[in-house]
């Protein structure tokens, strides 16, 4: 084969193989955005159903109940940001903000546990094809599911919105033996044992990262409020927005 040949099949592969490789380029880069990650099913009892998703790349809560709010966080800040698509309004806080205040007030719902971590009896339960801790003692039953990083913001996230122990992980299951009257009844509760999270189903999922990113083009509310509520159940009540004081525009204290 004469050299002039030679040249003629070198230059026809370096034409067809070097397109190939750069569109090769963005199918590997794209795959670089799927990461490994936990996904739960919960009900809580003031919530209702929560479809939760987390890994150290991000945590993204969606309301499957009735308030169908969303929530997502990611680094290097772990900003929380909540927000609903049927009225493309959000809010914004930073971690240190959320967890002062949680998803909503202590009043609406109260703080369980005496601290953030329980003890008892220690033992292990398996929910799906993951093991989870489980603590009894005479008036809780307490589960949780270990994180990659104690106190990592995704622990302090949860129990912002949950407002449940945590244990360095996530809350898996609580229920607690009551005592005196109902706060908002009156009635007495005492003895009877109320279940604030259950846990349906635990998975491991593969998702794009930029699930974790905050919606773009969203109006910024000066109220969580009025993220956590529909405009529609809002519209239902007259004093809702002056309750809330609604619609006085973004409050720029809680983030760009």
């Amino acid at each position: 084969m004469s050299r002039r040949t030679l040249s003629k099949i070198a230059g026809f592969l370096i034409c067809f193989c070097l397109p190939q490789c750069c569109l090769a380029a963005p199918s590997g880069a794209q795959s670089e955005k799927f990461v490994p990650a936990l996904k739960l099913i919960q009900s809580h009892y003031y919530y209702d159903l929560i479809e939760l998703i987390e890994c150290p790349q991000g945590l993204r809560l969606t309301n499957r109940g009735r308030m169908r709010f969303a929530l997502v966080a990611r680094p290097p800040l772990w900003d929380v940001t909540v927000f609903r698509d049927d009225d493309k309004t959000c809010y914004q806080a930073s971690l240190k903000q959320f967890e002062s205040t949680g998803l909503v007030s202590d009043f609406v719902l109260k703080w369980q546990g005496d601290s953030s971590r329980m003890k008892g009896i220690k033992s292990t339960v398996t929910i799906g094809k993951t093991a989870v801790l489980d603590y009894h003692t005479e008036r809780d039953d307490f589960a949780y599911l270990p994180l990659w990083q104690a106190g990592s913001p995704v622990e302090r996230i949860m129990r912002s919105v949950y407002k449940l122990p945590t244990n360095g992980g996530i809350p898996i299951k609580f229920t607690r033996v009551l005592s005196g009257a109902d706060r908002m009844t009156g009635i007495d509760v005492t003895g009877s044992r109320r279940v604030y999270l259950t846990t349906k189903k635990i998975e491991n999922v593969r998702v794009n990262t930029a699930i974790f990113a905050p919606p773009a083009g969203y109006k910024k509310c000066r109220s969580l409020q009025e993220v956590l509520l529909s405009k529609s159940i809002r519209d239902s009540a007259e004093d809702m927005d002056e309750m809330f004081d609604i619609g006085k525009g973004p409050d720029k204290s809680h983030g760009k």
